[in-house]
């Protein structure tokens, strides 16, 4: 009788502590992430290195705003120097024949805005591309489970 008090008391704190051991807490940094639209120029590369995008939230409410376009680059990994979780890693940047640039946005809205796109001051350039629309979502830099950043979306546009 005493075995079984004993087997039933345990079970018992098995299921209110629950089944699977201790909990692992989530550990969410200070890393933010910045409100704005990511920019890339595929190849041929225009000769202007500015791209000015016309945002529109409504046909009546558009804004010009200029983005300073840099070569683009992508990331090699270079490996680890063992197989521990304080083994050194690296990698590498390599250029990759692109333009890329951002856009920081303050007020940018989780709703659909219309893009257009010229390269070179908007007063004097025709649009080159869009419009187009395009949503910015809320990013999560921590993971999923940590406070999210902020809203970011990314254009794309073919060389000319």
């Amino acid at each position: 009788m005493r075995r079984s008090v004993v087997i039933s008391v345990m079970v018992a704190a098995g299921l209110l502590t629950g089944c699977g051991g201790p909990t692992a807490e989530v550990g969410c940094t200070e890393m933010g992430s910045p409100t704005g639209i990511g920019v890339t120029v595929l190849p041929p590369l225009p000769v202007e290195r500015v791209v000015t995008l016309r945002l529109c939230t409504t046909p009546e409410s558009c804004t010009d705003e200029q983005v300073e376009l840099r070569p683009g680059s992508d990331m090699i990994d270079l490996g680890c120097s063992g197989t521990g979780p304080s083994a050194p890693c690296s990698a590498a940047a390599t250029p990759n024949g692109t333009l890329v640039g951002f856009l920081h946005v303050d007020d940018l809205p989780g709703t659909p805005i219309t893009v257009s796109a010229s390269f070179g001051p908007a007063t004097t350039t025709p649009p080159a591309y869009g419009p187009t629309e395009l949503t910015a979502e809320l990013t999560h830099p921590n993971g999923p489970d940590c406070p999210a950043g902020g809203r970011q979306a990314a254009i794309t546009f073919p060389g000319r």
